[in-house]
């Protein structure tokens, strides 16, 4: 089965919600998915909390083999925003627009295969009521 074949036979099965923390910059933008972290506080945006609670007083050996780092809590994922593919009447053609996004904005995003390390945002949320 080649890529094309992959793609094409994709089940988004659990799609969720993603809030915007942040404004996009050249198509990136910082995101919320309640989902993935729901401990975590959101209303302060996007933030990174750097933190080491491992303790090596008690290592006598040489830790320099360790690599014992700060480990690095955010709210937030950085993902690519989907293009937006409209068709120029004047031109005769298909063009894609870069989208771009405000603080608060609604995703849907899923994970491709159920990993949620390959979040992909699928386009826009729009709420039945307030459209």
């Amino acid at each position: 089965m080649n890529n094309f074949e992959f793609y094409q036979n994709l089940n988004y099965v659990y799609p969720e919600l993603a809030i915007c923390l942040t404004d996009s910059v050249n198509g990136v933008a910082s995101f919320y998915i309640p989902v993935l972290t729901p401990s975590l506080e959101t209303g302060t945006g996007a933030y990174d909390i750097e933190d080491n609670n491992v303790r090596t007083y008690n290592i006598l050996s040489d830790k320099s083999s360790m690599e014992i780092n700060a480990c690095t809590s955010s709210n937030y994922l950085e993902l690519k925003l989907p293009k937006i593919r409209a068709y120029n009447f004047k031109k005769q053609e298909i063009e894609e627009i870069e989208d771009q996004c405000f603080k608060g904005d609604k995703f849907v995003v899923v994970f491709v295969g159920g990993d949620p390390e390959k979040p992909v945002l699928l386009g826009r949320y729009y709420d039945a009521l307030n459209y």
